[in-house]
């Protein structure tokens, strides 16, 4: 039998989870401080970090991950219903279903679908679109 044990902190209560991007931006801070104190600098670091927390990433894909990489919000109305659309040059996402964030991505020129499927976090957008060249 394995018995399940708890993080708790000094009181016996068990901590809240810290937001990722909360840690993001200590960890951002903390390198600030200690790059300043040591005069030594490097552009890799900050860049190491933001991949980190972009990988790890448990936020699902939202409208504002996609906007933050370049793309224009069109919204369309289908049949009456609202689905988000969004432009970025030749290309347009169009989501398929409301309830996983199910998209397709389309060149507008040919009609040809590049890409449909489910996409979780803003990194598995990022590693997609980077893949087809977008």
């Amino acid at each position: 039998m394995v018995k399940e044990t708890k993080l708790m902190d000094i009181n016996g209560d068990i901590p809240n989870k810290t937001p990722t991007e909360d840690l993001r931006k200590s960890d951002l801070e903390h390198y600030e401080e200690a790059s300043t104190a040591a005069h030594h600098w490097s552009s890799g670091i900050p860049r190491a970090i933001n991949y980190y927390y972009d990988m790890h990433s448990d936020k699902p894909l939202d409208r504002t991950d996609i906007e933050s990489l370049g793309w224009e919000y069109v919204q369309e109305s289908v049949d009456g219903i609202n689905l988000m659309r969004y432009k970025l040059g030749k290309y347009k996402i169009k989501q398929i279903n409301k309830i996983e964030f199910c998209i397709g991505i389309i060149a507008i020129d040919r009609f040809d679908v590049l890409f449909q499927g489910t996409i979780k976090n803003k990194s598995e957008l990022k590693t997609l679109l980077k893949q087809l060249g977008i």
